[in-house]
């Protein structure tokens, strides 16, 4: 039987630093007249969120005359791309890398100020002229669930950017979570959580999220797929054709070549619009490239030159096990460290014919063969985005802190 634990859509408080919200006579102390500016981070309140859009409503007591329709892509003064807002806007801007954006306001009373980053999507009301505010990203309408799996644990991730707990070790603290949790590897009680291979046979419940995250687990088709798999396929499929987002890695690849086999050509597999022999990629060596892997999309590396991360080796070195105070998660040659390989991790070739993927991280393979660790696709023309990562959490080397490839993971949170 399985127990519910949390209610959707999730909603968050917002903390504004601030120094007053309502209508004045005047600029808040630091502010900048006719100026709003406001920081957008993770629910913890500290990591920034970036390529953000951030707007004022037209409708928030602007005149006429200072309205402007948003017909394309935006691109701020920092070279961040961003989505178009909703609607008509009186004024509007990315994010950039530190998670900032400001916006023209009109008098001194309280404007509506909206944002939007992938699935997630807020508001909040500041005056303008205030003091800079910062603003947790508000969940009012995401629901997400991950399954869990042997070599991989994003709920960890999830719960070091404010969705759950933390524990010492840099565990998500079970019963803390504001997102679903599904049973993919038998470690979670059957009375309180419910069992992946069961959820993937009720449409209902799968419509449900915005998001779902599957962790690396080995025999996927040998387990969770082992029956009615054609069904299962069929419906996670459909899920993210009608809007839905779909996050996978490493071993449990097969979740994207069976259902999706037209967009990434994995290796092994032949090409085309057939799904290959399932497990057939699961050939790449432990021992991987020179440890050093290549981010393809500036706007990732931008961000990822100003987080902090831990030092030492993620694969042979766990004594880190928090935060140290180093910044930069890349290298100074622009290169990251991505650690933690499986013997036999599933591996890419690039994308099938005719198909467009965005690659944002990519390797060398001890055989000198350039590859895509890092991949997302859109599918459908509902909005469904599905990611795929070669690579996952140092699940052996867990952190309060994070590696620098758990790093990238939460970026890429917010892409779907």
């Amino acid at each position: 039987m399985f127990q519910r634990l949390f209610l959707f859509p999730i909603l968050l408080l917002l903390t504004l630093a601030i120094g007053h919200f309502g209508c004045g006579s005047g600029t808040d102390a630091g502010g900048t007249p006719g100026q709003i500016t406001l920081t957008l981070t993770t629910p913890n309140g500290v990591d920034p969120v970036s390529g953000a859009t951030v707007w004022i409503p037209a409708s928030s007591s602007i005149s006429a005359a200072e309205v402007q329709i948003i017909r394309n892509s935006l691109t701020d003064s920092e070279g961040e791309t961003c989505d178009e807002p909703t609607e008509t806007a009186s004024d509007s801007e990315c994010t950039n890398a530190a998670g900032q954006a400001t916006l023209t306001c009109s008098g001194t009373g309280s404007t509506t100020v909206k944002y939007l980053k992938g699935s997630f999507s807020g508001s909040t009301t500041i005056s303008c002229g205030a003091a800079p505010a910062t603003a947790p990203v508000a969940t009012t309408s995401i629901n997400m669930a991950v399954v869990t799996g042997e070599f991989d644990r994003m709920q960890d991730v999830l719960a070091k950017l404010g969705f759950g707990t933390v524990t010492s070790l840099g565990r998500l603290e079970l019963g803390t979570q504001t997102f679903t949790l599904y049973d993919g590897d038998d470690t979670l009680s059957d009375t309180d959580y419910d069992n992946w291979a069961d959820v993937m046979l009720d449409t209902t419940k799968l419509a449900l999220h915005d998001i779902i995250f599957i962790n690396c687990d080995e025999f996927v088709l040998g387990d969770e797929l082992d029956t009615d798999t054609s069904t299962k396929i069929a419906n996670l499929r459909s899920y993210v054709l009608a809007g839905g987002k779909l996050y996978v890695t490493d071993l449990s690849y097969d979740y994207v070549e069976q259902a999706f086999p037209e967009f990434v050509n994995f290796k092994d597999g032949g090409s085309g619009t057939s799904a290959e022999t399932a497990g057939a990629a699961e050939d790449g060596s432990n021992s991987f490239f020179d440890e050093n892997a290549t981010v393809e999309v500036a706007a990732l590396g931008t961000w990822l030159d100003g987080r902090t991360v831990n030092t030492g080796n993620n694969e042979t070195d766990c004594s880190t096990t928090t935060v140290n105070g180093t910044t930069g998660a890349r290298n100074t040659d622009g290169s990251i460290f991505i650690g933690d390989f499986l013997s036999g991790w599933a591996m890419m070739d690039g994308a099938e014919a005719g198909a467009t993927i965005t690659t944002w991280i990519t390797g060398t393979d001890v055989d000198s063969q350039d590859r895509p660790l890092t991949v997302t696709f859109d599918a459908g023309s509902s909005g469904g985005r599905v990611l795929y990562s070669s690579y996952h959490t140092s699940e052996s080397c867990p952190t309060t802190g994070f590696w620098p490839q758990e790093r990238v993971l939460q970026y890429l949170v917010f892409e779907l």
